[in-house]
């Protein structure tokens, strides 16, 4: 092959690869930003806001526990840095003080409970599995005691998406809070709660899951699944969820700031419920290791 032959397939092998390069480019981006914008169907719910005194202190106990504030919105739920890392995604969580007044009681629950922001897109990184579990009462509560909170000026909302970002949204890698929800699962709320191992059921799925996985088996290489109970004593379990020292007085990165910050607000019962419903799983995993 001459010289010339050979530039000209070179030229023409570049041109190829920028051709695909580009329309690789195109698929994750118009395919990512299906994923966003396409519009979801659930059903508007409607709840009854409680207006008395233990009702409200009953909904910011439980808002602090689910993170609206002192923690993924911020420390007055003004909205806070979320994700900055370049090349998938800059994130800021909403100033709740804003956004709530916008929506309506059963648009609220609609997101908190599927996912679903008030134009129909997906949410992204709101733990909608968790809230999906909560009877109508408790997140009647939280959502009353969050829109009794005045309006803060927060940060800018920022809803930026990378390549590496767009490419997990379009694989699934990066669910979207409407996937991550199983709308056949049997709501927990709806379970029977009189004994302390179903009543730790349900402090235990809409507590834990926005760490530990929706099955609490947790996220390989991030967090361990909830089975690790078994090496906890009730007294050192109780230290862990009020002070977030774990056992051997051992700090344990996230698990020991949500100690710190969210667990202190479970009632004694909800955390002895909570171990007993622990520890039945462990057992249950012994059971059918034999």
């Amino acid at each position: 092959m001459r010289g010339r032959d050979i530039g000209r397939v070179a030229a023409w092998v570049v041109a190829a690869g920028a051709t695909a390069a580009v329309i690789a480019v195109a698929v994750v981006y118009a395919g990512s930003e299906y994923v966003l914008r396409r519009k979801h169907e659930a059903p508007y719910e409607a709840v009854v806001l409680p207006t008395d005194a233990a009702a409200l202190e009953h909904g910011r106990r439980r808002a602090l526990i689910v993170g609206c504030y002192n923690s993924c919105h911020g420390r007055y739920a003004e909205g806070q840095s979320w994700i900055d890392e370049p090349g998938v995604a800059r994130l800021f969580t909403p100033n709740l003080t804003q956004l709530i007044p916008t929506y309506s009681d059963a648009e609220l629950v609609r997101l908190l409970r599927y996912g679903i922001r008030r134009d129909g897109t997906t949410a992204i990184d709101m733990p909608s599995y968790m809230f999906y579990h909560l009877s109508d009462s408790d997140l009647a509560s939280v959502i009353a005691y969050m829109r009794s909170l005045p309006p803060r000026a927060g940060p800018q909302r920022i809803r930026e998406f990378g390549w590496r970002g767009r490419w997990r949204l379009l694989t699934g890698a990066w669910p979207t809070s409407v996937d991550d929800v199983d709308r056949a699962a049997k709501r927990a709320a709806d379970l029977p709660r009189k004994t302390a191992i179903e009543r730790g059921h349900y402090v235990a799925v809409t507590t834990c899951p926005e760490c530990h996985g929706p099955a609490l088996e947790g996220y390989p290489g991030d967090t361990p699944p909830l089975t690790i109970i078994a090496a906890y004593s009730f007294e050192e379990f109780t230290t862990l969820m009020r002070t977030g020292v774990a056992k051997g007085g051992r700090t344990l990165g996230l698990m020991s700031e949500i100690g710190s910050i969210r667990t202190p607000n479970l009632t004694d019962e909800e955390v002895a419920d909570l171990y007993a419903y622990l520890q039945s799983r462990v057992e249950a995993g012994a059971t059918r290791q034999e």
